[in-house]
């Protein structure tokens, strides 16, 4: 049986469309299940799961992208859990990637009770950005319900980064949200400031704009890296499988770390099964005879039905040379 999980191959296939595409492509007995890393599509990979998703709240199509970025708050993010909370029993997921915001979860934490008092001693508006935390003299999180979070909530963080210091940070996906050096320069001393009051630390400080130092290291909630808790909860019988099939937009560094294609890729170095995985694009320096490239220029992928079949002619492509070399 071939297994084809795939991540969305973003702004033309969802993971579930992509998988559709290679398994057209690769024929013979497929298992198609969509994959995330704990960004867009997390629901979609987490059937029967209740999963708030970020991107989906702070995310590139929500209201906040017209606002400056300086100006963009996690709070409705906050309210989402905090609704949660209230009208659910079960476990929780939130899907920390694919946000606009880099607040470090500032407006999230006084969704769910935080309190932040400036230095004349007066109460400071709900929804904190970037440009107003620098003026927050006090924190009160003694109405957070840790012990709830705790218990409720398991976040699914995309990356591992810190929020400001370390290889990579919070800091270092601010161009993806369109930050200017002006910018740069605010969130970096806001996030520094925020840490002087909140203190606290985890793996996970940097994603999601630092929602995840938010959830992770201030409220003390679960978490984990999306990718490897979906693929670990996949319904498959492993020793059925002889072939898994993955793939993304962009397979490049960052692929090799924490994300689908690099769960997926050590999960099978580990189980010693066959795996490939297909690209929209392959970044320069990425070299892998497992990775094949979709366009033949290396360019993005184009609008949706393009971009199908040119992912089904790739796994064909694949299938028929692998065949031609067995005979």
């Amino acid at each position: 049986m071939k297994l084809i999980i795939p991540d969305k191959f973003r702004g033309t296939l969802t993971a579930a469309r992509a998988a559709c595409a290679i398994a057209e492509g690769l024929g013979g007995e497929c298992l198609c299940l969509p994959m995330a890393d704990g960004g867009e599509g997390t629901a979609a990979a987490m059937p029967g799961k209740h999963v708030i998703e970020s991107a989906a709240i702070i995310g590139h199509n929500s209201p906040l992208r017209a606002l400056p970025l300086t100006q963009r708050s996690s709070y409705s993010l906050g309210s989402a859990i905090r609704n949660a909370l209230d009208t659910r029993n079960d476990t929780i997921y939130v899907a920390l990637g694919g946000t606009v915001t880099a607040d470090g979860g500032a407006g999230l934490l006084q969704a769910l009770g935080a309190r932040f008092y400036s230095s004349d001693g007066s109460l400071m508006p709900q929804g904190a950005t970037p440009d107003s935390i620098s003026r927050i003299a006090h924190a009160d999180l003694s109405d957070i319900n840790t012990t709830l979070l705790r218990r409720r909530l398991l976040i699914l963080s995309d990356v591992e980064a810190a929020l400001t210091d370390g290889p990579l940070t919070a800091l270092d996906f601010l161009p993806q949200k369109g930050a200017t050096a002006d910018d740069t320069k605010t969130i970096r001393h806001s996030l520094q400031h925020l840490h002087s009051l909140l203190g606290g630390t985890s793996p996970y400080d940097g994603a999601g704009g630092g929602t995840g130092y938010a959830l992770a290291a201030v409220a003390g909630c679960r978490a984990t890296l999306g990718a490897g808790y979906i693929l670990d909860h996949l319904p498959v019988d492993w020793s059925r499988v002889r072939l898994v099939a993955t793939g993304e937009g962009c397979i490049d560094k960052q692929s090799l770390g924490g994300k689908v294609v690099g769960s997926i890729l050590r999960k099978c170095k580990k189980l010693q099964i066959p795996a490939i995985a297909f690209g929209g694009k392959i970044a320069d320096g990425i070299l892998d005879s497992r990775f094949i490239q979709v366009t033949p220029d290396g360019q993005p992928l184009p609008l949706p039905d393009h971009a199908y079949r040119l992912l089904r002619e790739a796994a064909r492509k694949w299938a028929k040379k692998v065949e031609n070399f067995s005979h």
